[in-house]
């Protein structure tokens, strides 16, 4: 690991200023009950992931860049809240996973060249996705659990607003997928994406 924080509490965790390159397993990996902050980083070309953090109870990342990470550019799980603002995921497997995070906030990022999806998320409470642009997030295996190459929702209460996708590409919703929930989706520039099934731009499936 570039910085491994686990376990026990911590009053917060705030850095600013570095670069976790080409460690072999994650950037930086916290496994910790505190406040997390990152401000001007970089997670370049780590073995696993650039970040991953299990059960913080905020996190804020600004100004961060990850990129050419082998799986995941951001993970994060089992946090309460977790905010991205004016940062640079790309070209790694999944841009950015969330499970079981309560309230999440995306705005005013680029998502670009993931191979999955640029974000995937499940079972959190709220989210909103705002002023973000997608591109050219693909896959071109057309295997039927390629979905959202953009976005993958499922989850209540979530919010997809005022981004620009384009040219991405799933099996099932070239930008959007949608398996549960009813998120709101309002004013999204979408264009030239691409499904090898159906939902060139957004696919619904799922249940609920």
């Amino acid at each position: 690991y570039g910085l491994n924080v686990s376990p026990g509490d911590s009053l917060s965790i705030s850095l600013s200023g570095n670069s976790f390159t080409d460690n072999s397993q994650n950037g930086f990996q916290a496994t910790i009950s505190t406040d997390i902050s990152f401000d001007d980083n970089e997670f370049l070309s780590n073995g696993d992931r650039g970040i991953y953090i299990d059960g913080s109870t905020s996190i804020t990342a600004t100004n961060i860049t990850s990129s050419e990470n082998t799986n995941d550019g951001l993970f994060i799980i089992n946090s309460l809240a977790m905010s991205l603002t004016e940062s640079n995921v790309l070209n790694n497997e999944i841009g950015m996973f969330l499970e079981n995070t309560e309230d999440i906030s995306i705005s005013n990022n680029t998502f670009s060249e993931n191979g999955l999806s640029a974000i995937q998320q499940i079972n959190g409470l709220s989210s909103t996705i705002n002023n973000n642009t997608f591109t050219d997030n693909v896959n071109t295996s057309q295997s039927n659990n390629i979905i959202g190459g953009a976005i993958y929702t499922d989850m209540p209460g979530a919010q997809i607003l005022s981004n620009t996708f384009t040219g991405n590409i799933a099996t099932y919703g070239g930008a959007i997928y949608i398996n549960s929930g009813s998120p709101y989706i309002y004013d999204n520039l979408m264009s030239s994406n691409t499904s090898y099934q159906s939902g060139g731009a957004i696919y619904v499936g799922g249940s609920d």
